[in-house]
């Protein structure tokens, strides 16, 4: 899957949409070489949609999720790809889905054969709904929620699938929690990545404003959290695509399973459907047998029986064979998912390690080149050429003039002079004798 382009919804009010390159090589019984077309994101749905029917009980993969808001940013268009090169992989290497006429089709198909087969596939889709996942919800909060099963024998097949029900009940709840928790990690490096940046940002204008070697420690200092943010970047966008989008598509699956699951509770009522029909025309068959007149009516009916049966047989058959791929792609999926969630953990453990491996080099260069520096005190300039003697003289002892010796008491002013309680005639008021000022660097 390459190439992701955003093509313009046109004039007829369509809404804008991403294309990709569909790249395959293939080396199968009638089906052999290589090609690319390019298809949007609705074609892969029709696709997903039209293999849950036309090969039922089989556990189709999943697709990466639809969003609304953003979805024509890089970060979201190429974890889709991602997603969607991960679900053609897993259908071509399905032993029964490969062989698929549609799954063909839409391999190598031009635009016009694709939109024909598109059209004759929507006979398999009952009601003519738009998608198999919005088809199934009822029926699957009926059959999963409330446990209702349609009344046939439970057998070893069915014992089986309910083991597969329950199983996928008490997992898929802990599932979603893990991908929630893994989303808030990689959000969380995200967030780390702009703070870091923005800390180093403001340690090189520190350095700046205080120039000599103080500003050079800043300066040191500064780069090196730009440098942590970047790696802190990197690391985000490797969470996501090694261990979030894993994950998820595990998750996922387990909805996959969901639908089968639901499409075959349709097929198993459908059987039901037919077994009541068969026995409503037997009890009307025997109550023509033996009427005088009513031959031709009864010979009707046996013949409405036969074929009644014959549909009730295909439908078991059919019923039967669902259920045994069904159970059958969840065995391989039981022994799949092991070896993939062992291959995430495995990635993200050596993720971590390179990722502080990184840090700590980072940290480690800091050190010796801030222990290298001897901090000296700024250089303070003034307006005028000569020394400035506030900074130069006034801590030299011989500068320093000694304190005035103490005025003699004065008369009490008279009553009725205007001189202020606080002036004395003939020296300094307090505030004066002691009101010195200093500048301390």
């Amino acid at each position: 899957m390459t190439d992701p382009v955003k093509q313009d919804g046109g004039s007829l009010g369509e809404s804008s949409y991403i294309t990709y390159k569909v790249n395959y090589t293939a080396n199968l019984d009638g089906f052999s070489g290589s090609g690319t077309v390019v298809r949007r994101y609705s074609d892969f749905v029709w696709l997903s949609d039209t293999l849950n029917l036309a090969v039922p009980g089989c556990i189709i993969p999943s697709l990466p999720p639809k969003q609304t808001v953003g979805r024509f940013g890089s970060e979201f268009v190429n974890g889709r790809r991602r997603g969607l090169e991960k679900f053609m992989q897993r259908l071509c290497l399905h032993p029964e889905l490969q062989k698929s006429e549609y799954l063909r089709k839409f391999l190598d198909s031009n635009d016009k054969e694709f939109k024909d087969v598109m059209k004759i596939s929507q006979g398999l889709k009952p009601n003519k709904l738009t998608s198999v996942a919005d088809s199934i919800k009822s029926k699957w909060n009926a059959y999963v929620v409330t446990g209702t099963h349609i009344e046939l024998e439970n057998d070893v097949s069915s014992a089986a699938v309910d083991k597969v029900l329950e199983y996928i009940t008490k997992i898929e709840e802990v599932m979603s929690r893990v991908v929630d928790r893994a989303s808030l990690l990689t959000e969380r490096s995200r967030k780390t990545a702009h703070s870091l940046r923005e800390f180093g940002q403001s340690f090189v204008s520190y350095g700046v404003a205080e120039g000599s070697d103080l500003g050079d420690m800043l300066h040191q200092v500064g780069s090196t959290l730009d440098g942590l943010s970047s790696t802190e970047g990197k690391h985000a966008a490797e969470q996501i695509e090694k261990l979030l989008e894993p994950l998820a598509e595990q998750a996922r699956v387990l909805e996959s399973v969901k639908t089968a699951i639901s499409i075959r509770a349709e097929r198993r009522q459908h059987y039901v459907q037919e077994l009541t029909q068969l026995e409503a025309l037997q009890v009307s068959y025997n109550k023509l047998q033996g009427q005088e007149g009513k031959e031709s009516s009864a010979l009707a009916k046996a013949k409405q029986i036969e074929d009644c049966h014959n549909r009730a047989n295909d439908v078991k058959a059919d019923f039967e064979n669902m259920t045994a791929r069904l159970l059958k792609d969840f065995g391989d999926f039981q022994v799949r998912k092991g070896q993939e969630i062992q291959q995430i953990l495995l990635a993200f453990v050596d993720l971590q390690v390179h990722y502080h491996k990184e840090n700590l080099d980072l940290w480690g260069n800091l050190a010796p080149g801030l222990e290298s520096i001897t901090p000296r005190a700024a250089t303070v300039v003034t307006d005028t050429n000569e020394p400035d003697p506030i900074l130069t003289d006034v801590m030299s002892p011989e500068k320093v003039a000694p304190p005035p010796a103490p005025a003699a008491p004065s008369a009490p002013a008279a009553v009725g002079s205007s001189t202020s309680p606080k002036e004395s005639v003939g020296g300094p008021s307090e505030d004066e004798e002691y009101e010195e000022e200093t500048i301390g660097i």
